[in-house]
C-alpha cells in the first residue's frame, strides 16, 4: 500500500482509494487500486493540493518523499 495514501487516510483526509485517487492525486477513481503505487507526477499533484489547502507539514512529507523516497529506518506512524 502507498505510504502517502495511509497517511493522509489515518489523518481522516481520504476516506478510501478511490477518494484518494481523484480528490488528493488528480487521477482516476480506480488508479490507487490498480497501481497500488503513485507515480512521481500523482505524488507531486498531491503535494501540490496540500500546499494549496495550508498541510504545510504534510506537504514537506510528501515532498521529501518525492524527492528522497522513504528513508531508511523512517518511522511511518509520525
Amino acid at each position: 500500500m502507498n505510504e502517502i495514501y495511509e497517511t493522509l487516510r489515518k489523518r481522516g483526509l481520504t476516506t478510501s482509494q478511490r477518494d484518494f485517487s481523484r480528490r488528493w492525486a488528480g487521477r482516476s477513481a480506480s488508479y490507487l487500486a490498480t497501481t497500488q503505487a503513485l507515480s512521481e507526477g500523482a505524488m507531486i499533484a498531491v503535494f501540490r493540493k496540500l500546499v494549496a489547502e495550508g498541510r504545510w507539514l504534510l506537504a514537506l512529507r510528501v515532498g521529501r518523499m518525492v524527492l528522497f523516497g522513504r528513508q531508511r529506518g523512517e518511522d511511518s506512524a509520525r
